[in-house]
């Protein structure tokens, strides 16, 4: 079972950015010196894209809806599980508090204990928890670094931000860190393959 919801996050990855970029590279800017100071010196505007990190911004984007489609999927599976044919049954569920579907670990509890279904046994959890923490920060915090952050990243992944990445710490100005972006497609496949594992 992929949900739909991920396979558009995966058709705008792959498809709908592919066309903007090759779109941004046949659109030349002119020479004139009021083009060149106000684009940043750029060839075409695909440069200018990537040079005011608009290429970074859309990712981000996409990498908030991959975390939004995770969560909507599991609800949805827990209701079709339990036989909720709409948002009032799961309301009046006990075992629903709001927010529960962001947290993988709850998620866990209570499938094990309604479902069944040891979701912690899940070869992909890991890579999904973590996608739910990059989720975080890039919807609640445009990306920019705090102290909860890279405690709860070290914690899960052993990443430690500012010794591998050499960021300045404590910050003089605010850091936006592009680095989970890198791996969009890895994080896209993962998921794919976690809602693959799921029973029927």
């Amino acid at each position: 079972m992929i949900p739909n919801q991920v396979e558009f996050v995966a058709e705008t990855h792959y498809g709908i950015k592919t066309m903007l970029v090759s779109t941004l590279k046949k659109q030349v800017i002119s020479n004139s010196l009021f083009a060149q100071t106000k684009l940043l010196s750029s060839k075409d505007f695909h440069e200018y894209w990537v040079k005011s990190n608009g290429d970074k911004f859309f990712d981000m984007g996409t990498f908030i809806r991959l975390g939004s489609s995770i969560e909507v999927a599991l609800k949805q599976y827990y209701m079709v599980k339990k036989g909720y044919p709409s948002l009032l049954e799961l309301k009046n569920d006990k075992n629903i508090k709001p927010g529960i579907f962001q947290r993988i670990d709850d998620v866990a509890k209570l499938y094990k204990k309604e479902l069944g279904y040891e979701l912690s046994l899940n070869l992909y959890i890991n890579l999904i928890k973590e996608i739910m923490l990059h989720r975080h920060l890039f919807a609640h915090n445009a990306g920019i670094l705090d102290d909860k952050y890279m405690d709860a990243l070290k914690a899960l992944t052993g990443v430690d931000i500012v010794k591998e990445y050499k960021i300045p710490y404590p910050f003089r100005e605010d850091v936006v860190y592009f680095k989970p972006l890198l791996r969009l497609d890895e994080f896209i496949e993962g998921t794919r393959a976690f809602f693959y594992e799921f029973p029927v």
